[in-house]
């Protein structure tokens, strides 16, 4: 799996502020400046994705930045998986599958189209071990899915403005 950190994070998702989300906390590569080498590999190893065009390369700057981040609450094993978007945070359900976005809102369940890049994105750091996988206390449990609904709503408000 993806880089995990040994305990529960000490500091409460709540008092990180409005963004929950460690952005790009693990990573040194930031959106925009993957290696071509790193980028080329991705999109050999998931050619199949190709058909969705931009939405692969924004898929692969996510993974290699470290945008894909599965929080683990401990010992009850929950888990809360986000995406790092343009706008902010993106909560997922892959097995449903499901994403906060405003594409999948209105493009996906719509029939436009197939996927959003938040889902493709989980996808790719599923299947290369690049989920930044965070731990925290059960105890916080309440408190980070409140922050989380406050970032989703916050990305809807900024998508609609």
């Amino acid at each position: 799996m993806g880089r995990t950190s040994e305990e529960p994070e000490s500091e409460s998702p709540v008092s990180q502020g409005s963004k929950t989300k460690l952005r790009f906390q693990n990573s040194s590569v930031r959106p925009g400046e993957n290696t071509s080498e790193q980028t080329g590999a991705l999109r050999g190893k998931f050619s199949e994705l190709g058909k969705h065009g931009s939405k692969l390369d924004r898929a692969i700057d996510t993974v290699l930045a470290g945008g894909v981040k599965e929080c683990v609450f401990l010992p009850s094993g929950r888990k809360v998986i986000t995406v790092v978007g343009r706008l902010g945070d993106e909560f997922i359900d892959p097995e449903k599958p499901y994403c906060s976005c405003s594409n999948f809102f209105f493009r996906v369940l719509g029939g436009r189209e197939e996927t959003c890049y938040h889902l493709m994105s989980y996808r790719i750091a599923a299947e290369t071990g690049k989920l930044d996988t965070v731990k925290f206390s059960d105890e916080e449990y309440g408190s980070y899915l409140a922050a989380t609904i406050r970032d989703v709503f916050e990305v809807i408000r900024k998508s609609v403005s």
